[in-house]
């Protein structure tokens, strides 16, 4: 796969006037970019929302919400300031699915408007040091904002394929955040931290079953030595 493929931007259901009023619709684009990294270490900056100034159009900033200095994890929130369709929104978005160097799923609520943002990263087949990342993207506006579905169509037509251009041209670049010595060092304790986490849940899985094991051959040495001792 090479560069940015482009998918058109679909309406779920067609936009109808109904008394002089326009009906809000869904509105979904798809778009999927080859970019530098592998898709565990991309996924892990593009679910920090606070690097999407970098390349997501219109994004003015990004804070998360509690501890900065956790990993982004299922439940993670973010607050941000978008400028979309004429107007600055704040937005607040949560991960609502995250499958480690898979799939992030990201849920983002405004006054005007709702949108799911879902990647999926894939390691690339042909070289080990890049991967794809495929963005689909739908924007539900809040019915009494129904007035906005032309500039809405417009937006989707435009922004999330111009999104994925900038984080191609971001992470593919001689400088890129995902090989910084900032970032890498977050990455590798992060990685760290899962890899220990997985081992400790191994290892009391392993206690478990040995106690269970030993309990199970304590009771079974006692019930047949009570058997002998009757006879």
């Amino acid at each position: 796969m090479q560069g940015l493929q482009r998918r058109s931007v679909q309406q779920h259901t067609r936009i109808a006037r109904a008394g002089g009023r326009h009906r809000c619709v869904a509105v979904r684009a798809d778009h999927t970019a080859r970019v530098r990294g592998d898709a565990r270490r991309v996924q892990r900056w593009v679910a920090d929302m606070r690097h999407w100034t970098q390349f997501y159009p219109g994004t003015k900033s990004a804070v998360k919400i509690g501890n900065g200095l956790e990993p982004i994890r299922l439940g993670s929130k973010f607050e941000t300031l978008r400028e979309m369709l004429g107007l600055k929104l704040p937005m607040t978005y949560e991960v609502v699915e995250l499958e480690p160097g898979k799939r992030l799923v990201l849920s983002g609520l405004s006054e005007h408007h709702t949108q799911m943002d879902q990647f999926f990263f894939m390691a690339d087949r042909h070289d080990a040091n890049f991967c794809c990342v495929r963005y689909i993207t739908t924007v539900q506006l809040r019915e009494w904002r129904a007035y906005l579905q032309p500039l809405a169509t417009r937006y989707m037509a435009k922004v999330p394929e111009e999104a994925m251009s900038n984080l191609q041209k971001t992470l593919n670049c001689s400088n890129s955040p995902v090989f910084s010595a900032e970032f890498e060092q977050a990455y590798r304790a992060e990685m760290r931290s899962s890899s220990t986490s997985s081992r400790g849940g191994t290892t009391s899985s392993s206690k478990a079953s040995s106690k269970s094991g030993t309990t199970s051959s304590r009771n079974s040495s006692s019930r047949t030595s009570t058997g002998s001792s009757k006879g």
